[in-house]
């Protein structure tokens, strides 16, 4: 809505103006002079409404000294613009869609459409300068004898010669060449411009006709001193008839005929009545005053030594002003209310204020951000379109450079936000939103902006013009001051250390800078080109996070050269990398980092070639204590002793009177135990010993179903257990259909299983293919040969010889031995 006051006020100076011009100007025959003015007060009507001046009257204020006591916090009002707050005088909101928001987007479409059909007309018009016959002093003359005729646009003239005898066309001639070198025709462009801008104005119109009027004005003048005065008023009498409905061409008779030839007989204005041009002056600075210059009464800025805590609070808005509106309610009047309300709340508590405004005045932005103090507080509240927004929000601004305003800003938020939290009535957001906020900017000192909800949210708006929920609000914000005073020392001195840590970085870094090493990998990186890079891990690499080493990559060798790829800690171990291993990697371009004395690299497509070993198999999901009777933990040893103890273990439960859980060696053992599968199937057994790291178990004295066939657990053959030994790769290969003879199994010593044809297994997102795949009773390893090998990710890898483990999901490429392809023979 800023745009739509502002165009308001550019009209109203064009009606003061143009109503000069019609009283006292019009009458006079200074052409040259009125077609400036009317130009000139056109394009300043403009500049106006732009402008801003401060006059500041400073006022003294008679000290008083108000106590809790003697004046009620319900008392503090401005007389002038109370706000009342009783519930039967506020004017209900309806939550529903805002139809005025509309307006700048109709107001918009209009000037568009304006526009664009300005635009057209002139398009239309240039296409009929292309038929330029014959040039007379300049002017390009068009034979025309339909549609507009007797015209000019720039030096184009469009002439009706049937009609005109050679006299008449000399006449015409020497007018419109008069339009051609005063250059009239921009101004009927810039006409074109400020209606379209202006369409709701009514006096840009008669502008447009006063304009107009003065350029045919100076043309008959010019004209009628060549060709006599009785002669040219004769030619435009009969010429009178002809119309045209192009409003950018200089028609020689379109302007009112009764008027230019009464002005041709007029007698010359005196030199003197120039002087009356001076007298528009006072409404140009009538129109500054009123739309440009505040006067305004300012109380002394308090001066406060480094020792005082000193509170400034910005009450938003003021005077002309007014910021949001609804139901009656402004801005400007609630976030003034509420500065008083926090300041006598502050002051009963020792605390010193200082206000930017205390009356309904408008303060500039540059007098508030000078108001000196330790914390600014700018008070304000909110609007939107959307009904649904909602809530109290803090605002902050700056940065960590220098005085670090931005850290100190926070912590006056999270102070604020521990106290706020507790106000019932009205959503108080937790996290303070970053913003380039100008007020913030410019002051010296730390601040934020609390935005004390939405006008135009029902449930805000009740709550913000309650006198009890503000009274409410202003005790918990000077509480929260209170608190961000008490930790200023504490935080002054964590600030005073980030400040040398940060300043201890920047000498670093800038000897970093100037180093023959950041000289080198400047010259590597530039010369760097995308490539795959195959080489061997030199060693894991480990950054440091508040002292605590976190894996976040390698260093690669290839060729001879070493560099840092950095991939992160999850893929890093999901491909289960080691020292040692040879891998492949897209290596799209090499960067400078300052933690890395090798081009730092962020792979694509990164894959393990071959691996020097299996990691200790792990499952996807740990043992889990979901209840117990007793629990005693020895952290030396990093040992966990349960009784009567329930255990969740993958898809397994297990049951025990007694449970030792080694934490480092990853072995639980369980006495008088029952394991229960998914399925249902139980196993119970005197002990049962489960290796978290392999994934298996060992039961002693077992009865019921050992197989646990659902189960990923191996039980381990013993002599204390009757039942047979079982293997999920076994199992897996076992169960794979034979149909039509595409797969053959075999049988061999009893204990390996082989399956070949094309063999194609796929367990939880890995897929393992090949021709001829085998698996041994009590071992989780599937071995594949002429294989392909698929992760979750999509990674690819193939070799003659795979081996993947089923319960750790690790796999390992190997060079076939002997004749790896005996099995296929029938």
């Amino acid at each position: 809505m800023e745009v739509m006051y502002y165009l308001l006020k550019v009209s109203a100076c064009t009606v003061l103006f143009f109503a000069f011009y019609l009283l006292v100007l019009r009458r006079l025959t200074f052409f040259k002079i009125n077609r400036f003015y009317l130009l000139f007060t056109l394009i300043i009507s403009f500049i106006i409404p732009t402008l801003h001046f401060t006059v500041e009257r400073e006022i003294v204020q008679a000290e008083s000294i108000i106590t809790p006591e003697t004046v009620p916090i319900t008392e503090v009002t401005n007389q002038a613009f109370e706000i009342s707050v009783q519930k039967e005088n506020v004017v209900a909101l309806e939550e529903g869609f805002d139809y005025y928001s509309l307006l700048p987007y109709l107001y918009l479409s209009i000037v568009i459409g304006l526009l664009l059909v300005a635009s057209w007309r002139l398009l239309q018009l240039v296409k009929h300068t292309r038929n330029s016959v014959e040039e007379i002093n300049g002017l390009k003359i068009i034979s025309k004898g339909k549609g507009f005729t007797n015209c000019s646009f720039f030096n184009y003239v469009f002439i009706d010669e049937g009609n005109l005898t050679e006299t008449e066309l000399s006449i015409l001639l020497k007018h419109e060449e008069v339009h051609a070198k005063q250059l009239h025709s921009i101004d009927k462009i810039i006409l074109m411009i400020i209606k379209a801008v202006l369409w709701f104005n009514p006096i840009v119109y008669l502008y447009d006709k006063a304009l107009e009027e003065a350029h045919e004005y100076e043309a008959d003048d010019a004209t009628s001193q060549n060709f006599g005065t009785s002669e040219y008023a004769g030619l435009l009498l009969r010429l009178a008839i002809s119309k045209s409905e192009m409003p950018l061409v200089h028609n020689f008779v379109k302007s009112p005929i009764k008027e230019r030839i009464k002005m041709l007989f007029n007698s010359k204005s005196k030199n003197m009545k120039k002087l009356m041009y001076l007298l528009a002056l006072p409404i140009g600075l009538g129109l500054l005053w009123g739309f440009t210059v505040d006067v305004v009464d300012v109380l002394p800025i308090a001066k406060t030594d480094d020792k005082t805590f000193t509170l400034v609070l910005d009450a938003g808005h003021g005077g002309k002003n007014l910021g949001a509106t609804a139901g009656g309610f402004t801005e400007k009047d609630i976030t003034l209310v509420m500065a008083k309300k926090i300041k006598v709340i502050a002051e009963a508590k020792g605390l010193k204020v200082v206000l930017t405004r205390s009356t309904d005045e408008y303060i500039s932005i540059n007098d508030r951000a000078k108001a000196e103090g330790t914390i600014l507080l700018s008070l304000h509240v909110n609007s939107s379109p959307k009904a649904t927004a909602n809530g109290i929000e803090m605002i902050t601004s700056g940065s960590y450079n220098n005085d670090l305003k931005l850290p100190k800003s926070n912590s006056i938020t999270y102070y604020l936000y521990k106290e706020l939290k507790n106000i019932t009535g009205i959503k108080v957001n937790n996290k303070p939103k970053l913003s380039n906020i100008l007020l913030l900017n410019q002051s010296p000192i730390p601040g934020i902006l609390l935005e004390m909800g939405y006008l135009t949210n029902k449930s805000d708006f009740d709550f913000i013009t309650n006198e009890k929920k503000q009274d409410e609000l202003a005790k918990l914000i000077v509480t929260g001051i209170l608190v961000y005073k008490e930790s200023l020392p504490a935080a002054e001195e964590m600030r005073a250390k980030f400040q040398k840590s940060h300043e201890e970085f920047n000498v670093k870094y800038t000897t970093w800078k100037n180093s023959e090493l950041y000289k080198r990998l400047t010259d590597e990186s530039k010369n760097f080109k995308a490539q795959t890079l195959v080489g061997t891990v030199n060693a894991m690499n480990y950054v440091k996070f508040g002292g605590t080493p976190t894996l976040d990559g390698f260093i690669l060798k290839s060729n001879n050269k070493l560099y840092r790829i950095y991939t992160g800690r999850n893929e890093v171990q999901s491909l289960s990398i080691k020292t040692g291993d040879e891998v492949s990697l897209y290596a799209p371009k090499a960067e400078v980092w300052f933690d890395s004395e090798y081009p730092a690299i962020k792979p694509k497509n990164l894959t393990v070639l071959k691996s020097v070993g299996v990691t200790p198999a792990k499952l996807e999901s740990k043992p889990k204590l979901i209840s117990s009777a007793t629990m005693n933990v020895d952290t030396k040893n990093d040992i966990t002793f349960i009784k009567k103890g329930v255990m969740e273990i993958g898809d397994a439960k297990l049951e025990a009177e007694d449970i030792t859980w080694d934490t480092n060696n990853g072995i639980i053992t369980a006495k008088s135990a029952t394991l229960t599968s998914k399925n249902g199937d139980k196993l119970v057994s005197k002990s049962i010993i489960y290796d978290v790291n392999k994934g298996t178990y060992k039961a002693i004295a077992a009865t019921g179903n050992s197989g646990l066939k659902s189960s990923p657990y191996v039980v381990n053959k013993s002599p204390e257990v009757e039942n047979p030994t079982f293997s999920i790769a076994y199992q897996l290969l076992k169960g794979l259909k034979t149909n039509n003879d595409s797969l053959k199994k075999n049988i061999m010593l009893d204990k390996i299983l082989l399956v070949s044809g094309k063999v194609s297994i796929n367990v939880d997102g890995y897929a393992l293919t090949g021709r001829v795949m085998q698996a041994e009773k009590g071992s989780n390893l599937i071995t594949a040969h002429i294989a392909t090998f698929t992760d979750k990710n999509g990674v690819k890898v193939s070799g003659d010889v795979i081996e993947f483990d089923l319960i750790s999901k690790n796999y390992k490429i190997t060079k076939p031995v002997g004749d790896a392809y005996m099995y296929l023979k029938n």
